[in-house]
């Protein structure tokens, strides 16, 4: 950082400069894409706009951005600058708790200390995405569509004269989440502690969603794909950072806690994008099969009639990873099938069981299971429409007992 006093005009460095066209030059080719016009003139309003918005977007991400500027202080001093950091956060945000909305109201007035006299009558608005004071419901509607997501985990109280949007929000509190492990009679108990303040309702979605964030980053599918494509709240404690995190409301810590939940160390928290269209492989004795996300979809679909016999009931774990029920196991998750005539027993079906369930019932039909397979893109893949609902409560036993019990 260079400084200069206010009669000599600062300029950047030739670094500096040759950054800036690097800037420039690729947010002109991105609008020529965006635009679908490769011959779209040089504009610098446009260019500067989208730099500026693309720099405080990654900032706020948790980035480094090198973004060379002259920044000139209230004195009519000058220095340079070679990173991106705003001296207030975006938006014009104050001391004090207090938030002011340059865009809706012109220039931020300075720091007021005493906000009472700057209360008119007003209407509390449900926005849907907080509670917001206002004249009206058009003057609520510009400030809650002008509010980021940012905005809202951060600040508390939303002023200027003649208008207030305030929301109510818990108080930042530490939890520790207990992860249990558990392999037959063996259980692991680990923790993982959090700052947040979503309620605790909304804990385990939070953590869901920054995990399909990571996932859908290069090194997350990498993870993902290392880890026989399963993700648990394991590879979340190992691998998420809170680059990830703080944008679902939530960070981590490692400090004693002022309340604790409890969650199944093994539960599938998300998948990449695309996930569905994973084949896997099954090794039989003198060949192998391969079966496709949706194939397993089909089946599942078939068994979920095919048990009705002898399970009173199949309950998802966790959130649903697709549209039914049916299409849970291929995305990594899991259901808990219940038996009929005692819901105190009940087992897990996971993708790995259920691909050994299949993988028994092939080996079982002593060759038969070929008018089960056919051949697609020059392979041998399992033909769900052959597997009617009884073939399918045969893989569903299979998977979770090991052998047909029930008949």
């Amino acid at each position: 950082m260079d400084n200069n006093n206010m009669n000599e005009e600062l300029e950047l460095t030739d670094e500096q400069v040759e950054r800036m066209d690097e800037l420039d030059n690729a947010a002109h080719e991105y609008l020529k894409v965006v635009t679908n016009d490769p011959e779209l003139p040089w504009n610098q309003e446009y260019i500067g706009d989208l730099n500026d918005h693309a720099a405080d977007l990654m900032y706020r991400k948790g980035f480094k951005i090198y973004y060379p500027a002259i920044v000139t202080d209230a004195e009519g001093n000058q220095q340079r600058e070679d990173f991106y950091d705003p001296d207030e956060p975006a938006n014009g945000v104050m001391a004090d708790g207090a938030y002011f909305c340059e865009k809706l109201f012109g220039k931020c007035p300075d720091v007021i200390k005493d906000f009472s006299k700057f209360m008119p009558k007003i209407t509390c608005y449900d926005s849907g995405k907080m509670p917001i004071w206002a004249h009206n419901e058009a003057e609520a509607g510009k400030v809650a569509s002008y509010l980021t997501k940012e905005d809202i985990c951060r600040y508390r109280t939303f002023e200027s004269v003649g208008i207030r949007a305030e929301f109510e929000q818990p108080e930042n509190r530490l939890v520790s989440v207990i992860l249990r492990d558990q392999d037959g009679l063996n259980v692991r108990i680990s923790e993982l502690i959090i700052r947040t303040w979503l309620p605790d309702d909304k804990i385990i979605p939070a953590i869901m969603a920054a995990s399909r964030d990571y996932l859908n980053t290069p090194e997350g599918r990498k993870v993902w794909e290392h880890n026989c494509h399963n993700f648990n709240f394991g590879d979340f404690d190992t691998n998420v950072s809170n680059k990830f995190c703080t944008p679902h409301g939530f960070y981590r810590v490692d400090q004693e806690m002022d309340s604790s939940m409890e969650v199944d160390f093994n539960t599938q928290l998300a998948t990449p994008e695309n996930s569905n269209d994973i084949v896997y492989e099954i090794k039989l004795k003198n060949e192998t099969v391969k079966v496709a996300g949706e194939d397993i979809d089909d089946i599942m679909e078939s068994a979920m009639t095919g048990c009705t016999y002898w399970c009173s009931r199949a309950d998802v774990v966790g959130e649903y990873l697709g549209e039914y029920a049916s299409e849970q196991i291929s995305r990594g998750g899991s259901i808990i099938f219940y038996d009929m005539e005692d819901e105190r027993s009940s087992s897990e079906l996971t993708r790995d069981k259920f691909l050994e369930g299949l993988r028994m019932l092939f080996e079982a039909q002593n060759g038969i299971h070929t008018l089960m397979v056919e051949e697609r893109d020059s392979s041998i893949y399992v033909n769900p429409g052959m597997i009617d609902a009884n073939a399918a409560d045969s893989i569903i036993q299979y998977a979770l007992f090991g052998e047909i019990i029930y008949a």
